[in-house]
């Protein structure tokens, strides 16, 4: 469903001001967000306020039509009520207590202003996306772009340079959906861990990946030329999600404002591309 939900810009106080007690991180991603609102037209810009991105369904089967709804919900719980707080309880035992945010005001306002749009077109059936074909990612690329183009966006043109929502996009196929609807219902404690082997456990813990695309990086990327941390596409863990999109707006088209990833590898000796 379209995003209808549009916000004015967030309260200074939640962007500014002292952090002894607030999330700096937060702050400085409402921050952000305000600068993305500044200098355009009220009434064109989709989605005006908010943060978050559009998602396209690649798998279609009837236990993915099962699936789908569990997943979609757990990720709003995980990434809405834990992954954007739990920053405020970085560290662990007496230093951790010293050096906690107690103060969720503007992580809640990041909160209350992540929308996301899911997409579900069948000419999109991509259900292995670690096995995608360039084909593939372009087919992804091609429709994410006529969406831009539908709610007023031009993806290739400088107004939505630091507009995250018309550059970056996410997909969940078979494994990832599975991942998803596995997560627990019960979150994650957001407080400090009395230990670090408490700390590392809940570090160990975190669940939820999705498949991040960064068009521009896409577009941009020659496989003979290019460094394969440029490719454009990776696997993005939950709690990287808002630091992507804030990393993204802070840029600028043709500065290498573009999304990176590492290269790693699974247990079974599988290349696994992740966002850093």
């Amino acid at each position: 469903m379209p995003i209808t939900d549009t916000f004015d810009e967030p309260d200074d106080a939640l962007r500014r001001g002292q952090t002894k007690t607030r999330d700096g991180n937060a702050m400085d991603h409402l921050y952000t967000l305000t600068t993305t609102m500044w200098g355009t037209d009220p009434h064109s810009i989709y989605a005006r306020g908010t943060w978050g991105y559009t998602i396209f369904r690649t798998v279609f089967t009837k236990e993915s039509d099962r699936l789908f709804p569990i997943a979609m919900e757990k990720m709003q719980k995980w990434v809405t009520q834990y992954y954007l707080h739990y920053n405020r309880f970085c560290r662990w035992g007496k230093s951790g207590f010293e050096s906690e945010k107690t103060d969720g005001s503007s992580n809640d306002e990041l909160a209350r202003r992540y929308r996301v749009e899911l997409i579900e077109d069948k000419e999109l059936d991509i259900p292995d996306l670690q096995n995608a074909t360039p084909e593939d990612i372009e087919r992804l690329c091609d429709r994410f772009r006529r969406w831009v183009l539908s709610v007023g966006g031009d993806p290739d043109g400088p107004d939505d340079a630091t507009n995250p929502r018309m550059q970056l996009f996410l997909a969940i196929d078979a494994e990832c959906l599975q991942e998803l609807a596995n997560m627990s219902d019960e979150l994650l404690p957001l407080n400090t861990p009395p230990t670090h082997d408490e700390w590392v456990r809940r570090i160990r813990a975190r669940p939820g990946w999705i498949w991040g695309f960064d068009y521009e990086a896409i577009l941009d990327y020659k496989p003979d030329e290019s460094p394969v941390e440029e490719r454009g596409w990776m696997r993005m863990a939950f709690g990287s999600l808002d630091n992507a999109w804030f990393d993204k707006a802070k840029g600028q088209k043709g500065e290498g404002r573009i999304l990176r990833c590492y290269k790693g590898a699974d247990f079974a000796g599988n290349v696994l591309f992740w966002y850093h």
